[in-house]
Protein backbone atom coordinates (compact mmCIF):
# COMPACT_ATOMS: atom_id res chain seq x y z
CA UNK A 1 0.00 0.00 0.00
CA UNK A 2 2.76 2.43 0.92
CA UNK A 3 4.68 1.47 -2.24
CA UNK A 4 1.70 2.31 -4.46
CA UNK A 5 1.19 5.62 -2.72
CA UNK A 6 4.86 6.56 -3.08
CA UNK A 7 4.83 5.67 -6.79
CA UNK A 8 1.68 7.75 -7.31
CA UNK A 9 3.25 10.68 -5.44
CA UNK A 10 6.38 10.49 -7.62
CA UNK A 11 4.34 10.30 -10.83
CA UNK A 12 2.07 13.20 -9.94
CA UNK A 13 4.44 15.55 -8.13
CA UNK A 14 8.08 14.90 -8.98
CA UNK A 15 8.08 14.01 -12.67
CA UNK A 16 8.87 16.95 -14.96
CA UNK A 17 7.85 16.60 -18.60
CA UNK A 18 10.56 17.01 -21.19
CA UNK A 19 8.63 19.84 -22.92
CA UNK A 20 8.81 21.89 -19.70
CA UNK A 21 12.61 21.67 -19.38
CA UNK A 22 14.60 24.79 -20.24
CA UNK A 23 17.90 24.80 -22.11
CA UNK A 24 19.72 25.65 -18.88
CA UNK A 25 18.16 22.68 -17.06
CA UNK A 26 19.16 20.27 -19.82
CA UNK A 27 22.68 21.75 -19.85
CA UNK A 28 22.99 21.28 -16.08
CA UNK A 29 21.83 17.65 -16.38
CA UNK A 30 24.40 17.01 -19.13
CA UNK A 31 27.19 18.63 -17.09
CA UNK A 32 26.23 16.59 -14.02
CA UNK A 33 26.16 13.30 -15.91
CA UNK A 34 29.59 13.99 -17.42
CA UNK A 35 31.22 15.17 -14.22
CA UNK A 36 34.57 13.43 -13.94
CA UNK A 37 38.18 14.24 -13.32
CA UNK A 38 38.91 14.36 -17.06
CA UNK A 39 36.05 16.58 -18.18
CA UNK A 40 35.39 18.43 -14.92
CA UNK A 41 37.26 21.56 -15.96
CA UNK A 42 35.60 21.66 -19.37
CA UNK A 43 32.16 20.46 -18.32
CA UNK A 44 30.33 23.53 -19.64
CA UNK A 45 32.09 23.28 -23.04
CA UNK A 46 31.26 19.57 -23.46
CA UNK A 47 27.79 19.95 -21.90
CA UNK A 48 26.86 22.56 -24.50
CA UNK A 49 28.23 20.31 -27.24
CA UNK A 50 26.19 17.34 -26.02
CA UNK A 51 22.98 19.38 -25.86
CA UNK A 52 23.55 20.67 -29.43
CA UNK A 53 24.28 17.13 -30.67
CA UNK A 54 21.09 15.76 -29.14
CA UNK A 55 18.99 18.58 -30.58
CA UNK A 56 20.54 17.85 -33.99
CA UNK A 57 19.22 14.25 -33.99
CA UNK A 58 15.78 15.16 -32.61
CA UNK A 59 12.99 13.27 -34.40
CA UNK A 60 9.20 13.54 -34.22
CA UNK A 61 7.09 10.39 -34.49
CA UNK A 62 3.59 10.08 -35.97
CA UNK A 63 1.93 10.96 -32.61
CA UNK A 64 3.88 14.23 -32.40
CA UNK A 65 6.19 12.99 -29.64
CA UNK A 66 9.84 13.95 -29.72
CA UNK A 67 12.52 11.26 -29.70
CA UNK A 68 16.24 11.78 -29.24
CA UNK A 69 18.04 8.66 -30.57
CA UNK A 70 21.39 8.57 -28.77
CA UNK A 71 22.66 5.93 -31.22
CA UNK A 72 22.58 8.54 -34.00
CA UNK A 73 25.35 10.54 -32.29
CA UNK A 74 28.77 9.12 -33.05
CA UNK A 75 32.07 10.03 -31.41
CA UNK A 76 35.29 9.97 -33.40
CA UNK A 77 38.46 10.00 -31.33
CA UNK A 78 41.75 11.16 -32.83
CA UNK A 79 45.17 11.78 -31.36
CA UNK A 80 46.67 15.17 -30.75
CA UNK A 81 45.38 18.68 -30.23
CA UNK A 82 43.84 20.00 -27.04
CA UNK A 83 40.49 19.32 -25.39
CA UNK A 84 39.20 22.77 -26.38
CA UNK A 85 39.76 21.97 -30.09
CA UNK A 86 37.08 19.27 -29.92
CA UNK A 87 34.31 20.11 -32.36
CA UNK A 88 30.78 19.09 -33.18
CA UNK A 89 30.40 18.25 -36.87
CA UNK A 90 26.95 19.04 -38.21
CA UNK A 91 26.64 16.33 -40.81
CA UNK A 92 28.68 13.23 -41.44
CA UNK A 93 32.31 12.80 -40.41
CA UNK A 94 34.46 9.96 -41.72
CA UNK A 95 37.44 8.75 -39.75
CA UNK A 96 39.96 8.11 -42.51
CA UNK A 97 43.47 9.24 -43.20
CA UNK A 98 44.59 11.01 -46.33
CA UNK A 99 46.67 8.92 -48.68
CA UNK A 100 48.47 12.01 -50.00
CA UNK A 101 49.40 15.38 -48.53
CA UNK A 102 47.77 17.04 -51.56
CA UNK A 103 44.34 15.73 -50.60
CA UNK A 104 42.04 18.18 -48.81
CA UNK A 105 41.43 17.80 -45.08
CA UNK A 106 37.87 19.15 -45.14
CA UNK A 107 35.20 18.82 -47.85
CA UNK A 108 32.21 21.13 -47.73
CA UNK A 109 28.96 20.95 -49.71
CA UNK A 110 29.69 17.39 -50.85
CA UNK A 111 27.28 15.36 -52.90
CA UNK A 112 26.91 11.78 -51.77
CA UNK A 113 25.43 9.02 -53.91
CA UNK A 114 23.33 6.39 -52.17
CA UNK A 115 23.20 3.31 -54.37
CA UNK A 116 21.20 0.24 -53.42
CA UNK A 117 22.92 -2.16 -55.81
CA UNK A 118 26.46 -3.48 -56.02
CA UNK A 119 28.62 -1.47 -58.40
CA UNK A 120 31.03 -4.40 -58.80
CA UNK A 121 28.47 -6.14 -61.01
CA UNK A 122 28.63 -3.40 -63.60
CA UNK A 123 32.11 -2.81 -64.99
CA UNK A 124 32.49 0.50 -66.74
CA UNK A 125 35.24 1.33 -69.21
CA UNK A 126 37.94 3.83 -68.27
CA UNK A 127 36.60 7.37 -68.14
CA UNK A 128 32.91 6.36 -68.23
CA UNK A 129 30.73 7.82 -65.47
CA UNK A 130 27.10 7.24 -64.53
CA UNK A 131 25.45 10.48 -63.34
CA UNK A 132 21.78 10.49 -62.30
CA UNK A 133 19.88 13.58 -61.25
CA UNK A 134 16.58 11.77 -60.68
CA UNK A 135 15.84 8.64 -58.64
CA UNK A 136 13.59 7.27 -61.40
CA UNK A 137 16.49 7.44 -63.87
CA UNK A 138 18.40 5.14 -61.55
CA UNK A 139 16.00 2.27 -62.35
CA UNK A 140 16.65 2.80 -66.06
CA UNK A 141 20.40 2.60 -65.46
CA UNK A 142 19.97 -0.71 -63.67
Amino acid sequence: MALKESVNFIQKSLIVRQNNLTHETILQAAMTSMSSKLLGAESEFFGEMVVKAMHAVKMTNSQGQFKYPVKNVHILKTHGKSVRETMLVDGYAIEASRSSQGMPKVMENCKIACVDFNLNKFRLQMGVQVLCSDAEELDKVR
